[in-house]
């Protein structure tokens, strides 16, 4: 698990720790992609 997540990566940490599987939705240009790269 990581440590000291703060703002959106900790809610999908949070996420993924109880389903085991996330969904970023929302329109082009939200840094969907940016915020999932920063969790792995």
């Amino acid at each position: 698990m990581l440590e000291n997540l703060t703002g959106i990566v900790a809610e999908i940490e949070s996420v993924i720790s109880r389903k085991k599987q996330v969904i970023l939705y929302g329109p082009p240009g939200t840094w969907k992609a940016y915020h999932a790269e920063k969790f792995l």
